[in-house]
């Protein structure tokens, strides 16, 4: 039996900052944020109380086939920000935000398993230039255990993005 490729990632847009609510964020955009945190919001883990609020738009966690389409993707999900391109910018500027494309990966152990290749088009380039954000990356290890591994399939059914 073939082994599954046990790489995952997700991508998402943030906008972070001090004294700005997301709530009124994702009414400017009219775009509901897939995560929205809110300052003076505790983490749980605790008690901890968050200094910044944030909201973000991002992917579900990709897995299989889809971890190497990452370019696709991202264009993907920036063109649903490019027609609120110029917002997000006023958003940024009126509030003093900080603003990325996170690409949160977890690259396989299993020496049998590809890693994807990381690249972006000019069009993802361009609109992260346009409203000053940086493009980070946050890899991680991993490699299910045997019964994770047997299970995969049935727990995790291709998804069909766009």
């Amino acid at each position: 039996m073939d082994t599954p490729n046990l790489n995952e990632c997700y991508l998402y847009f943030a906008l972070t900052g001090h004294g700005f609510d997301p709530d009124a964020v994702s009414a400017t955009l009219n775009l509901a944020p897939t995560r929205a945190v809110y300052e003076g919001s505790s983490t749980g883990m605790g008690g901890r109380i968050l200094g910044h609020s944030s909201w973000q738009y991002g992917t579900p966690v990709l897995r299989g086939d889809d971890v190497f389409r990452l370019n696709e993707i991202a264009d993907e999900l920036i063109a649903a920000l490019l027609p609120v391109q110029d917002k997000i910018a006023e958003l940024i500027k009126a509030h003093q935000l900080e603003t990325y494309l996170m690409v949160v990966l977890t690259v396989s152990t299993d020496e049998r398993d590809s890693t994807p290749a990381i690249g972006f088009s000019p069009q993802v380039i361009s609109f992260c230039h346009a409203v000053g954000a940086s493009i980070e990356f946050d890899i991680y290890q991993g490699q299910a255990d045997e019964e994770e591994e047997a299970d995969y399939r049935t727990d995790n059914p291709p998804r069909v993005l766009h």
